[in-house]
């Protein structure tokens, strides 16, 4: 840090009062640039259940819409949309400038209609992350909902004996918590992290569940453990 001060003048009365100007300024240093993060593999999957109506999803575009300006060259992402239909609105690909337009254009045409299929979505953004996830990625499936009339216990029962790793912020509705409670997973594409996200966290099951994900080119396992 730099400091400089300049004054009006070079010399003060030493009796008598005086109105004297002082500027300081103040010179930071360069910032030092740190390690770049590793590229991400994201799936944004949006509830635009009849629920989510109003503000809710006006707040539940806009979330994605920053995020995906935040991405770069070097990400991916996906978005995918749902109500008792599931929608792939942008399949997974590189977070390049013109693909980052084309999917925020198709994220500013979602709107709240239908009923919920929470589990269905879930499962259908970690899929997209699964086909493409590389070992040197962080991969995560961020969900936007509000849970609302979900039955949290049916969804814990398709994915019971799955491990959660999980971090989330929401309404503090017990029924937001209970379904990410029984829902979230860390998923594992051969074997590398890829996504979970949840209220609170649960300690692992000696159980594992493993989801075929099947590609026109090849086929995966997406391995929830």
């Amino acid at each position: 840090m730099n400091l400089t001060v300049q004054t009006d003048r070079n010399l003060v009365r030493a009796a008598g009062n005086s109105l004297r100007h002082v500027l300081l300024s103040f010179t930071a240093p360069e910032p030092t640039r740190g390690a770049s993060r590793p590229a991400v593999n994201l799936a944004f999957v949006i509830d635009r259940s009849g629920s989510m109506g109003g503000r809710k999803i006006e707040l539940a575009r806009a979330a994605v819409t920053q995020a995906l300006r935040m991405l770069r060259d070097s990400d991916r992402f996906s978005v995918v949309s749902y109500d008792n239909e599931i929608d792939v609105v942008g399949p997974s690909t590189q977070a390049s400038a013109e693909a980052v337009r084309n999917a925020i254009r198709q994220v500013e045409t979602i709107q709240a209609r239908g009923n919920t299929d929470l589990a269905g979505g879930w499962l259908k953004g970690c899929e997209q992350i699964a086909e493409h996830l590389k070992a040197e990625e962080t991969g995560r499936c961020l969900l936007l909902s509000d849970a609302w009339r979900i039955r949290a216990s049916r969804i814990a029962t398709n994915w019971r004996g799955m491990r959660r790793r999980s971090a989330g912020a929401g309404s503090g509705r017990p029924v937001l918590a209970s379904v990410m409670t029984t829902t979230s997973a860390c998923c594992r594409a051969s074997h590398r992290p890829a996504a979970g996200i949840s209220i609170t966290s649960k300690p692992p099951s000696r159980s594992r569940t493993s989801l075929r994900v099947k590609s026109a080119k090849r086929s995966k396992w997406l391995r929830a453990t």
